[in-house]
């Protein structure tokens, strides 16, 4: 995967979603900055019982209503860098789904998914979502890395399963 740096510009980052269906912009948060929202997020999962169901995790917690129980995430939720992917790539938006996830030792994976799935459209159709990932954490298996399936976002007759080779 090939990540792009913190000085990217918006026009950068749509022509990698439109191409891979995702882009990972590194280096925006400062290792001081990850750290320090790292121990706010901390602060609130220590309060935060686990999953409810499989999808969820029952060894993940999930942090729903983020902004409503920090700041600490303001700054990244409206960095010019996302709004300015998001002017573009939606027209118009609302910020619909803040939450932290920690994800626990051994837990069960996430079948692969796309995201706007919940959404009975034939696909390929315009975007209706885009998210955006802040990881305080480094990405490992261990951990429950997110993997992503390049090119999938333009399938029209297929999605992702077990069978399909992710990144």
């Amino acid at each position: 995967m090939t990540a792009l740096t913190a000085a990217v510009a918006v026009e950068d980052v749509l022509a990698t979603l439109d191409r891979d269906g995702y882009a990972i912009v590194e280096g925006i948060l400062s290792a001081a900055e990850a750290r320090e929202k790292r121990a706010e997020l901390t602060r609130i999962l220590d309060l935060t019982p686990h999953g409810r169901n499989d999808f969820e995790g029952f060894k993940t917690r999930r942090i729903y209503g983020l902004f409503a129980r920090t700041r600490a995430f303001d700054g990244p939720a409206t960095h010019p860098l996302v709004l300015g992917v998001l002017d573009r790539v939606l027209g118009s938006y609302q910020l619909s789904a803040p939450q932290g996830i920690e994800i626990g030792p051994g837990e069960t994976a996430q079948n692969l998914h796309p995201d706007d799935g919940v959404y009975p459209l034939p696909r390929p159709h315009q975007e209706l979502i885009v998210n955006t990932m802040w990881a305080l954490d480094d990405f490992t298996v261990e951990n429950g890395a997110t993997h992503v399936v390049p090119g999938s976002h333009k399938w029209a007759d297929r999605r992702p399963d077990a069978r399909t080779p992710a990144r």
